[in-house]
């Protein structure tokens, strides 16, 4: 109980398992949806405002494929990874015709361009509701766990379990030598670890195996909003029981889904700042396509989910405040909208070259976090698991708490 036909095909599909080449398709879709959808924002409200649109390409690189119709021209490209809107008049220093200037964006009312430029990390918080919808709408939502199981019901890329070689469907037995027999135990002994190394056992197909993990820390609060630390391998129990769920009560579970992961990325964000959480536990281009490929492997519905919970991510981040992104245009045309005019040319240039330099430094150190992760990965690579000589006891069975996912 608890599957459905997509999440069977795809894995089958693939013999249950992904080479690089696979993880690589799967990764350049989600990114090309994202900022493609992202983009379509942008174009479509600048449309709806009479704004002029030169140009609406998907992908960027040499043409594949382009038509024209009336004063815009559609273009598919070869480099799959996103696209672009070029409306008339966009930049500063654009040389617009007069008879272009009524369609020109910088020309137009701040109102306009706050809209235009509000609109795309909007449609990408739309694309997150739809997608976080379709999943409920197909797997539905679950709404039970069997607490006294502890087999695996799910993996989270990235994180110890994963890495460590657990699969789904292995049932843990003991932590660190210490019989477990329901996830609230189980949980309670990984919490226990604090951090440090120890060996988690697991019965697969009748066979018991050792996994060497450590849990990773995240910062959390309890219930009187005192700090604390709590430790996690990345594994999810198994819903027993799921409710199905017609359109609009998916579409309103992804609202709220898309409202939940609206509100961590600030306090992840902050996070980082505070030097709480490493900037190594921030994903890049080559983090996005290892773990879109890790959750396909998984089941469709995964991959389709974290596509929506990288769609959150999109939008939230472009909203930020910083220069040359939607956010710090978005500031500035507001500044313009209560000033009644707008900076000098000459503070708006120095901004966006400010801008431009820190969305370059961003990159390098995300591109650079990329490479340090996978190398790290490869030299810390944990012993792969060996049959175990554990014997658990018997498991009462008798038990009623939960827990989240440890």
């Amino acid at each position: 109980m608890g599957t459905n036909l997509l999440d069977s095909i795809v894995p089958l599909a693939v013999g249950g398992h992904f080479g690089t080449a696979q993880w690589a398709i799967a990764g350049i879709i989600a990114i090309g949806v994202l900022i493609t959808f992202h983009e379509f924002g942008h174009f479509l409200v600048a449309k709806l405002l009479g704004i002029g649109v030169q140009k609406f390409s998907v992908g960027f690189g040499p043409t594949i494929v382009g038509k024209k119709v009336g004063d815009t021209e559609y273009v598919l490209s070869w480099i799959p990874l996103g696209g672009f809107v070029k409306m008339v008049g966009e930049n500063l220093g654009d040389d617009v015709d007069a008879s272009e200037r009524a369609r020109s964006f910088l020309l137009r009312p701040p109102s306009h361009r706050l809209a235009v430029v509000f609109a795309g990390p909007f449609f990408n918080l739309i694309l997150a509701v739809m997608l976080f919808g379709a999943v409920f709408m197909v797997r539905g939502e679950p709404v039970k766990n069997d607490p006294s199981s502890t087999k695996v019901g799910g993996l989270n890329p990235g994180m110890p379990a994963y890495e460590a070689g657990l699969k789904i469907g292995d049932e843990v037995v003991a932590v660190n030598g210490v019989a477990v027999h329901g996830w609230a135990e189980m949980a309670e002994q990984i919490q226990a670890s604090k951090g440090q190394p120890f060996v988690l056992t697991a019965r697969r197909a009748g066979t018991a195996l050792d996994f060497h993990l450590q849990a990773r820390p995240f910062e959390s609060q309890d219930a009187d909003g005192a700090p604390k630390t709590l430790y996690f391998v990345g594994i999810e129990n198994t819903p027993t029981e799921y409710r199905k769920l017609g359109v609009g009560g998916a579409l309103w579970a992804g609202v709220e889904e898309t409202i939940g992961y609206g509100i961590a990325i600030p306090k992840m964000l902050g996070s980082i700042f505070t030097g709480k959480v490493s900037m190594h536990d921030v994903a890049g281009p080559l983090g996005i396509v290892k773990m879109t490929g890790q959750q396909l492997e998984q089941g469709f519905t995964r991959y389709v989910h974290l596509i929506g919970i990288f769609s959150v991510n999109l939008g939230i981040f472009n909203l930020l405040p910083i220069p040359i992104l939607d956010g710090g245009q978005f500031v500035l045309f507001f500044v313009e909208w209560v000033r009644r005019r707008p900076l000098s040319v000459r503070k708006q240039e120095l901004i966006q070259q400010v801008g431009f330099y820190f969305l370059i430094g961003l990159m390098v150190i995300v591109v650079a976090n990329d490479v340090y992760n996978q190398i790290r990965v490869v030299r810390r690579a944990p012993p792969k698991p060996v049959p175990s000589t554990f014997s658990a006891p018997a498991a009462p069975t008798d038990r009623s708490s939960d827990v989240s996912a440890p």
